[in-house]
């Protein structure tokens, strides 16, 4: 998990926001991620340093909601990667670069292994 800086007391401020790229495939990301303060989740797709806007599908997630409450239940996410991302998301799996989804601001931990790159 991503930790904020520290405040002033030196101490170590957990990031309200917390999720994972779960699976890489195709042109689409799977995962999940929360707010625990609940905020309104805003997500990009960062591919060498470039945020490309996205429009996640969101899903039901049992097992987060079981873990962090029913107020979580819509949770998970479908990414598909937009036209305009789709070239750098390519290089990015076949170059082995980082694909990243951020969360107000926070980078989503990637658990995905890029799966073998082979041209379309």
């Amino acid at each position: 998990m991503r930790l904020s800086k520290s405040n002033f007391l030196g101490k170590k401020k957990k990031s309200s926001i917390e999720g994972y790229i779960e699976r890489i495939e195709d042109n689409e990301i799977h995962g999940w991620v929360i707010s625990h303060e609940q905020e309104p989740l805003q997500l990009s797709l960062r591919l060498d340093g470039i945020h490309y806007p996205i429009s996640p599908l969101w899903h039901e997630r049992a097992d987060v909601a079981a873990s962090f409450g029913d107020q979580f239940m819509q949770s998970g996410f479908t990414i598909k990667i937009p036209g305009s991302a789709i070239n750098a998301f390519l290089q990015a799996l076949q170059k082995n670069r980082p694909i990243d989804v951020i969360a107000n601001n926070i980078a989503l931990i990637n658990k995905a292994s890029h799966p073998a790159w082979q041209p379309l």
